[in-house]
């Protein structure tokens, strides 16, 4: 695979290296051509130079990833039936996706989501930080017969356009108004609390839905949040023209490489302070509080309990705190190596939802949180990733909004114990909605 010396606008350039990938691509149901790029290209401005209404961008928590993608070759529904057609295929393909919170019945804002999406994109721009620095790579996938690639690709060539410049401004964001209000807020922890006295379990995760008016979503929005600097999985993931789920989480469900996994216990919150004295001081808060640990711990124990029935070996390494943009974390990473032939579908029944945004113990949590909930949180706190044929990643969905059709529905959620004070909790909700909010204070 050879640079090309030419930019994206050079449609024949582009033609001529994918001809030869395809010449040398072997027989399969699914394959992948990759030609190396000598200039960096930025993911969001390519996306916003395209006419394909599908697109998705995703970068790794660190950022040794990243990807922008258009279209779909192919889709799926079923993450088993996903794992068994990459079996055995090139290990640079990416099926990318998710799944909602729980499978239960959608309600607005979520009718048009299903229970769960896998796609092949049909073009993927990838960043990644290798040995040799950064490799911009533009990549085709495609599926069928063989006999069907060479016009697969000049059609493909033909929906490529050239990146192009990001607005210069948002739109303004409407008044927000939450689901639950604060006094409904508090009365659902007076009720949580009742439950926890009967000592069927010992945390409950509540959510809160704050929507907005707001026109449009410009990729300017994803571009200052990036420009933020925090560790997250950034998403911006747009099915149609009328909605796009985006945000930045902190939170790692799992990755895996070959049988080796890495997990994590992330619960806890305090609020971090540009002031570095008092973001220490309420970092040591955090680490020497009892309720903050306690809820840490639950999604520990979920975790390894989860682990050790299909794992050889779990490890848990000691706790510590995190930065995640306006607030900081207790964080624990948990590393497994799993049995032969544990599959992603396993592993996810297992693993999520985890304590971190359920409850403990989870299933029940999930029952009684039914009953207190009255908004419905479809893909929040859900998962979102993607799968190759040896490796998987996938991330759990926090920190985010809906946009569909001029209503932007932000979502956020605070660990619920038998201590906690309805007005602390209330707070951080709101903490954790201002890494979002803060985009739009810019505005011009």
């Amino acid at each position: 695979m050879k640079p090309i010396t030419d930019t994206l606008a050079d449609t024949a350039a582009l033609e001529s290296q994918f001809a030869v990938e395809l010449a040398h691509a072997p027989d399969a149901s699914m394959v992948q051509l990759q030609v190396q790029l000598n200039e960096t290209v930025d993911p969001l401005s390519w996306l916003q130079g395209q006419t394909e209404t599908q697109q998705w961008f995703w970068t790794s928590r660190k950022r040794v990833f990243q990807m922008a993608a258009l279209g779909s070759v192919r889709s799926w529904s079923d993450l088993k039936v996903l794992e068994q057609d990459l079996k055995g295929l090139d290990p640079a393909l990416r099926c990318y996706g998710g799944w909602r919170f729980e499978n239960s019945e959608p309600q607005m804002p979520w009718l048009d989501w299903p229970a769960s999406r896998f796609i092949l994109p049909r073009w993927e721009l990838r960043l990644e930080q290798s040995a040799q620095g950064l490799q911009t790579r533009l990549c085709l996938n495609l599926v069928g017969d063989r006999a069907s690639w060479r016009s697969q690709l000049s059609d493909a060539l033909t929906m490529l356009r050239n990146p192009a410049p990001l607005p210069g401004h948002l739109p303004r964001l409407g008044q927000l108004n939450h689901q639950p209000e604060y006094y409904q807020w508090a009365q659902q922890i007076q009720h949580a609390k009742a439950l926890f006295a009967s000592g069927e379990f010992r945390k409950l995760v509540l959510s809160r839905c704050s929507r907005a008016s707001l026109p449009e979503l410009p990729l300017l929005l994803m571009q200052r949040l990036l420009a933020q600097g925090r560790e997250a999985y950034h998403f911006w993931l747009r099915p149609d023209p009328d909605q796009i789920l985006w945000g930045a989480s902190p939170e790692r469900l799992y990755s895996r490489v070959g049988t080796t996994l890495w997990t994590e216990a992330l619960a806890g919150t305090r609020p971090r302070p540009q002031d570095p004295v008092k973001q220490e001081i309420l970092r040591q808060e955090l680490l020497h509080s009892h309720k903050e640990s306690e809820e840490n711990e639950r999604v520990r124990e979920h975790l390894e309990a989860a682990l050790q029935a299909i794992s050889v070996s779990v490890r848990a390494e000691p706790r510590r705190v995190i930065p995640a943009g306006p607030v900081q974390h207790l964080y624990r990473c948990l590393n497994a190596e799993l049995k032969p032939g544990i599959s992603d579908y396993q592993l996810a029944q297992a693993l999520h939802p985890t304590p971190a945004v359920s409850g403990f113990p989870s299933q029940l949590a999930r029952q009684r949180m039914r009953s207190i909930e009255k908004h419905d949180r479809g893909w929040y706190s859900g998962a979102l990733g993607w799968i190759s044929p040896e490796r998987s990643e996938w991330a759990v969905i926090l920190r985010c909004a809906l946009w569909q059709r001029e209503q932007i529905h932000f979502y956020t959620g605070a660990g619920i114990m038998p201590e906690s004070d309805p007005q602390a909790e209330w707070q951080e909700l709101d903490v954790k909605l201002a890494s979002l909010l803060s985009l739009f204070s810019e505005q011009d």
